[in-house]
């Protein structure tokens, strides 16, 4: 978590559990062989952000009218279509920019 490679949902949820099933493996080793990497320059996390910001218009405009609150709901759509595995700084970086071009 501390150098970025899974987040601490993932970590919690399963490499922990897998950890403790795995006590003889490491848990870089755990991260790879589950897939539970965090990816920070991964093209396919900006695809699913346009993708979210298409499907939802009118979640863009309230954003541009002031409700910034709504970046929650985007973050949301964001980790549910990326199963978990994005980084959310890099995710939040990349919605921001993309929403401040209208």
């Amino acid at each position: 978590i501390e150098h970025g490679k899974i987040n601490y949902t993932l970590a919690a949820q399963q490499l922990f559990p897998a950890l403790v099933r795995n006590p003889d493996k490491t848990p870089e080793l755990l991260i790879v062989e589950l897939g539970l990497e965090s990816k920070k320059n991964d093209p396919e996390l900006e695809l699913v952000i346009d993708e979210v910001i298409r499907i939802f218009p009118l979640k863009v405009e309230a954003y541009h009218n002031g409700k910034k609150a709504i970046l929650t709901m985007f973050m949301g759509e964001i980790m549910k279509r990326t199963k978990g595995k994005a980084n959310p700084a890099t995710a939040n970086e990349i919605l921001l920019q993309k929403l401040s071009v209208k």
